[in-house]
């Protein structure tokens, strides 16, 4: 069934200890642990170092796959949501589960998740050539760790959504859902990101 509006292709739930359990060794990080956010270009090159914007992937901190058990009960219920259950056949991917620290100061800059660097493993090398299915994102995924800070809000499509520790949000992931990070002004904000298709 087609929806009559962009956002209600949008599912706000809170994730639940399955998912907890497993991130809260992201607030235990080293300050070295941390790298800094690249934006890239349409062609998946270098661009713009963030200072203030820090990043960690799911391998790096020694989460296993269940991370990603966890979170398929969560897509299964955004199909069921935006009544597609056939959605979930098309899905065949997902990314590596980035981790995110904003200090105070840092947000992210409005932008969509046409993701080029997906497509690129560890070694600069092109993961089709991988046995890893290329493609496009269709769904980007956002869970919130934290909320003891001041700022920081999400804002998609031009709205604030509020979250709140543990909000997990799930929307397509092509241009009609601009989304941004507004900076943080107190205190350090901590989330995970990843993409599906």
């Amino acid at each position: 069934m087609i929806k009559e509006k962009v956002t209600d292709y949008v599912f706000h739930t809170t994730f639940d200890s399955s998912i907890t359990d497993i991130t809260d060794k992201v607030l235990e990080l080293r300050a070295g642990d941390w790298k800094n956010h690249l934006w890239t270009d349409s062609y998946g090159e270098p661009r713009e170092p963030e200072d203030n914007v820090k990043i960690a992937y799911r391998s790096q901190l020694g989460i296993g796959s269940e991370i990603f058990d966890a979170l398929e009960k969560y897509i299964k219920e955004y199909c069921n949501y935006i009544d597609n259950d056939d959605l979930i056949n098309e899905i065949g991917n997902i990314s590596e589960i980035r981790f995110n620290k904003y200090n105070s100061g840092a947000g992210m800059k409005p932008h969509i998740d046409h993701i080029r660097s997906l497509f690129v493993n560890n070694q600069g090398e092109d993961r089709s050539t991988n046995n890893v299915r290329p493609g496009i994102p269709i769904l980007s995924i956002v869970g919130l760790l934290n909320d003891d800070f001041i700022g920081g809000e999400f804002l998609l499509c031009g709205n604030e959504i509020g979250l709140k520790k543990n909000s997990l949000l799930v929307f397509p992931s092509n241009f009609m859902y601009p989304h941004e990070i507004a900076p943080t002004k107190e205190g350090i904000r901590y989330s995970f990101v990843a993409w599906l298709w």
